[in-house]
């Protein structure tokens, strides 16, 4: 059986960059799978008073705006109302990846001179809507996600960045 976790949110400000932050903590440091779920309304509210939305896991803050996730245009891809968007729900996944991919990401890594420094994770952003029939409808949200963490004292901050993922078809590695 996979392990996955459930999450609770709280409000604050990001100390580090002033910005209004909902973060996510999560327990169970190492789940197989982490999944936070929002309904559209909420993510509106967020997205109008310029909030972040943050899943923390251990050391590792997954960072997404709320504008990003563009509610508004997800309710029109899912046929919602404006006037109804708490019958959307945005679903936030994060899985670990197989040991097969994480073995390609850190070999594609050194053959490059990186260092990979936090678990490859499979992050997928998802709208999902039930109608008055019983129709559910599901889109895939493309946003942008950072995601920031602990790095040893080793590793000059200048040389630290993140932003390598796998193609879903080709396996390929693109930055």
């Amino acid at each position: 059986a996979r392990n996955k976790h459930f999450c609770r949110t709280s409000r604050a400000t990001d100390p580090a960059t002033g910005h209004n932050t909902v973060q996510v903590p999560v327990g169970t440091v190492g789940a197989d799978q982490v999944r936070v779920a929002l309904t559209g309304d909420i993510v509106q509210r967020m997205e109008d008073s310029q909030f972040d939305l943050s899943v923390k896991s251990g050391n590792i803050d997954y960072i997404i705006p709320a504008s990003e996730i563009n509610i508004g245009s997800v309710a029109n891809s899912l046929g919602v109302p404006q006037t109804e968007l708490q019958s959307i729900e945005i679903i936030i996944q994060m899985d670990q990846v197989d040991d097969a991919l994480s073995r390609q990401i850190r070999d594609n890594a050194a053959s490059r001179n990186y260092e990979v420094v936090f678990p490859p994770v499979d992050f997928t952003v998802l709208a999902k809507t039930t109608s008055t029939s019983g129709q559910t409808q599901e889109v895939t949200v493309s946003t942008c996600r950072f995601r920031t963490g602990w790095i040893r004292a080793k590793s000059p901050p200048a040389s630290c960045t993140t932003r390598t993922a796998p193609s879903p078809t080709s396996r390929r590695m693109s930055s």
